[in-house]
């Protein structure tokens, strides 16, 4: 049945495979920063990490958690409306829609990382307004 429902989508399933891939890779890199800098500033999570009995918190680890933490509350809500978009048979100009939220996302974690305001807003409500466009197609679509 899932494969049926793609097939609907054409290439533009490969355009959002492209870009759910460039997400997640990128949440992987948010993760892995995260947990570099908790060994370089020694803020772990944790009492039971590296044998210390108090939680050390530094903010330049709270920066990164808090990008990794943005990205769970948008991206998983754009790879499931985008995969409902997929299949309610989007022209071929709807692959603006998924490039134009991981270049968003990836701009907003940079930008983030960076403390660069207004920069850091703007990317993430770039990213929010995309997915609520994708929203808004798929109610017309389910009306219509």
């Amino acid at each position: 049945l899932v494969h049926n429902m793609v097939l609907l989508a054409g290439d533009l399933f490969k355009d959002f495979a492209f870009c759910v891939s460039i997400l997640v890779l990128k949440m992987f890199f948010v993760a892995f920063f995260t947990a570099t800098k908790r060994f370089q500033t020694k803020a772990f999570a944790n009492p039971e990490d590296m044998g210390r009995k108090k939680q050390r918190v530094d903010d330049r680890v709270e920066r990164v958690r808090r990008v990794h933490l943005n990205d769970l509350e948008n991206i998983p809500a754009f790879v499931f409306v985008g995969f409902l978009f997929l299949n309610a048979n989007p022209p071929a100009s709807a692959a603006y829609y998924f490039y134009v939220f991981t270049i968003a996302r990836v701009l907003h974690t940079a930008s983030y990382l960076l403390a660069l305001q207004p920069f850091r807003a703007i990317f993430y409500f770039v990213g929010v307004i995309d997915t609520v466009a994708m929203c808004v197609q798929l109610i017309t679509y389910a009306i219509y």
